[in-house]
């Protein structure tokens, strides 16, 4: 059974994340160890259709020769093995194939998506929760830990947690209502065009990133110090995005740290009415 873990965030607002089990995230380590050994197979057999095994070389293989030949074979496993759960939870936003079948994602401690170094520790520390054998020392990690961390989660500072099922449903609305959603839906868009970078932020947009934004905007009447609140969380959300585009995402967090109150509650308004949810 999952269990409830509580973050406040520096924006004071609460988010409430269950606690991913083991049973999914074995489920989920099952499905990309099997995605796994299948790009392992896939590259053993086209060596063999290329015919690697067929050439004849007369020069006799020296014991080191075939010893430096076992170390490559074993180095390519190991990329295999940990490139593979790298690459996905750093292009993923926490996920691996496997993971998002289970419905489960890492997070950091914090609340917010991992970043390059939260996911680059958690699977160093991956060879270490292998020991001695197919997670044994990660698991026992887990079973004494009350947020079901492996080792990798204790170094990196991470979370894996149950993604919500979210659906978004705004109802019928009057005819009063439809000519102020389509007078927003204008005023978005001008918006937007300004803004090329924000399309691409409000895309990968996590659910609690979402949250968090949405919960700035309904109360950015109230909160005195709501102008620094939005541009923290925009700026942490843009540079999250700055691999992909370094100059494009530099010149976005400059700008975004120099927008008025009202540019902020502008841009924190088309945020809430285009995100599509999980």
């Amino acid at each position: 059974m999952g269990r409830d873990y509580t973050v406040i965030t520096p924006e004071n607002v609460a988010l409430k994340y269950e606690i991913a089990g083991i049973g999914s995230r074995f489920l989920a380590l099952l499905i990309d160890t099997c995605l796994q050994a299948a790009v392992i197979l896939g590259i053993y057999y086209s060596l063999e259709l290329l015919g690697v095994d067929s050439f004849h070389v007369e020069i006799a293989i020296s014991s080191f020769s075939i010893s430096l030949l076992v170390g490559l074979l074993l180095l390519g496993v190991f990329f295999v093995f940990f490139g593979y759960h790298f690459f996905f939870e750093l292009t993923m936003n926490g996920q691996t194939i496997g993971k998002k079948i289970a419905r489960i994602r890492v997070r950091q401690e914090g609340g917010y998506a991992p970043g390059f170094w939260n996911i680059l520790l958690r699977n160093l520390i991956r060879p270490i929760d292998f020991f001695p054998s197919f997670y044994a020392l990660g698991v026992a990690a887990m079973f004494v830990s009350k947020k079901a961390k492996r080792l990798g989660d204790y170094v990196a500072g991470t979370i894996v947690v149950k993604e919500s099922s979210t659906t978004k449903l705004k109802g019928f609305l009057t005819a009063e209502e439809a000519r102020k959603e389509n007078a927003g839906e204008t005023k978005g868009e001008a918006v937007l065009v300004d803004r090329p970078w924000l399309s691409q932020i409000i895309a990968a947009l996590t659910p609690e990133e979402y949250q968090i934004l949405r919960e700035l905007s309904r109360r950015r009447k109230t909160l005195t110090n709501f102008s620094s609140l939005a541009k923290e969380a925009l700026v942490r959300i843009a540079a999250r995005f700055a691999q992909a585009d370094p100059g494009a995402y530099e010149s976005a967090i400059m700008k975004i740290q120099t927008m008025t109150g009202e540019e902020l509650e502008e841009i924190l308004q088309v945020i809430v009415d285009r995100w599509g949810g999980v």
